[in-house]
């Protein structure tokens, strides 16, 4: 279900010459609930993020801006707000330098900055309310150079529900507003803008019945009548019948004559004994051939 966004924007509108001051300034003299805080003093070097003096829980921090070299550089203090719990709502005052100009800068833990401030002539800063989500770095610094003492009250509590969560200068950090719920927020500077983020739920939207279609009465197919297969006369020659075959006669297997070496002795003498009385046979024959015709050259030799 998608979810209609409504972005509302408050915004004060200056004449065009913006003045430098704050719409509600701090008397740098005047005495304020912020002095009961825990005292802390302010810790040098501290000129850059990478040094900002680490600050967990509401504190009353004392500094000086004093006059550095070379001059073209102005001393600048710095400060990491990061609380032991978090989100927790961050008021910030600020005061000091009587004689000239004192400054406030927000920057977000990737060191972009949110918001300045700006106070002169005895007239210092005021950060109303402003939500820590995880952490974020403030800036005391002098336009004028001025050096002197000064005062950063900070006071961290837990988020009011019924308040702006600043930042909320741009339509991507625009506070969440629900419906029928009240919401008081202040205008800190001149330039501030405060943007809230409506989500309206969609009204849905009534679906008209629909109108019943007549379903059409499907017209029968008339079914195609088979045709019959003639039929094929004989053929009136005759076949020939098939082969029949011929048993043959299994051949008789022929005992194969086994060896001497199978033989036990005495077996082998009588087949010794009978293969030479077989072999003698053809001998004697062609021995009385042999003799015949000896005998038949002597009578023709005699005659």
């Amino acid at each position: 279900m998608k979810v209609r966004r409504l972005l509302l924007a408050a915004a004060l509108c200056a004449c065009s010459k913006a003045p430098t001051e704050n719409p509600a300034p701090v008397d740098a003299g005047a005495a304020h609930p912020a002095d009961a805080l825990p005292a802390v003093t302010e810790k040098e070097p501290n000129d850059s993020p990478q040094q900002a003096q680490l600050v967990t829980a509401s504190a009353r921090i004392s500094g000086d801006l004093h006059a550095v070299q070379p001059a073209s550089h102005p001393d600048e203090d710095w400060y990491k707000v990061q609380p032991a719990t978090s989100p927790q709502q961050l008021r910030a005052e600020l005061s000091g330098l009587p004689a000239g100009k004192i400054g406030l800068e927000v920057y977000d833990a990737d060191t972009n900055k949110l918001q300045s401030l700006l106070g002169e002539n005895g007239q210092g800063c005021l950060l109303p309310s402003y939500r820590v989500k995880g952490a974020l770095y403030l800036r005391v610094f002098s336009p004028s150079a001025s050096t002197g003492a000064y005062t950063l009250a900070l006071q961290l509590t837990a988020p009011d529900p019924d308040a702006e969560a600043e930042p909320n200068d741009r339509p991507v950090d625009a506070t969440t507003l629900p419906l029928d719920h009240p919401m008081h927020g202040t205008i800190g500077t001149p330039t501030d803008e405060d943007w809230y983020l409506v989500q309206l739920e969609p009204t849905a939207t009534p679906t008209g019945t629909p109108t019943a279609t007549a379903t059409p009465t499907p017209t029968p197919t008339p079914t195609a009548t088979p045709t019959a297969t003639p039929t094929r006369d004989r053929d009136p020659r005759p076949r020939p019948r098939p082969a029949t075959a011929t048993a043959t006669a299994t051949p008789t297997p022929t005992a194969t004559p086994r060896r001497d070496r199978d033989l036990d002795p005495s077996q082998r003498k009588r087949t010794v004994a009978a293969l030479s009385a077989s072999a003698a046979v053809p001998f004697m024959r062609a021995l009385s051939a042999w003799m015949g015709l000896v005998a038949l050259g002597v009578a023709c030799g005699r005659d």
